[in-house]
């Protein structure tokens, strides 16, 4: 779960989310030392961002769209969303472009590490 917390600001900063890598085979901890100054605010934005965050982490909860695994692992719950949606079709580009980067950093950040190495790599402290 801590995870979620960074996903909003990697995605809603749009110098960091255009200079992504564009497949998961880059690795995540290489990317950073490559890309040092998307770093910087980071932390900062984790922070501003947390609410939204939460808010969203509980809406997911109470939809079944997101569930708790035993070992407390944020999962998939039983209900989806429709990856084709008149929402999303009837949306800006750039929120498409932050959906379509959220595959890639789900992705990325599954293949990162534990929780505390890939916060610990973007200069997040548990």
């Amino acid at each position: 779960m801590p995870l979620a917390f960074i996903i909003l600001p990697l995605l809603l900063h749009q110098g960091t989310r255009r200079a992504l890598p564009k497949t998961a085979v880059t690795m995540m901890n290489s990317w950073i030392d490559e890309h040092p100054r998307h770093l910087i605010g980071f932390s900062e934005r984790v922070i501003r961002l947390r609410p939204i965050t939460r808010e969203a982490l509980m809406f997911g909860l109470a939809q079944e769209i997101l569930t708790i695994s035993p070992r407390g692992d944020l999962i998939l719950g039983p209900n989806r969303i429709p990856r084709k949606s008149v929402l999303i079709d009837d949306s800006t580009p750039e929120v498409r472009e932050c959906l379509e980067r959220s595959r890639f950093v789900g992705r990325w950040l599954a293949d990162a590490g534990t929780p505390a190495t890939v916060l610990a790599s973007w200069g997040i402290a548990l």
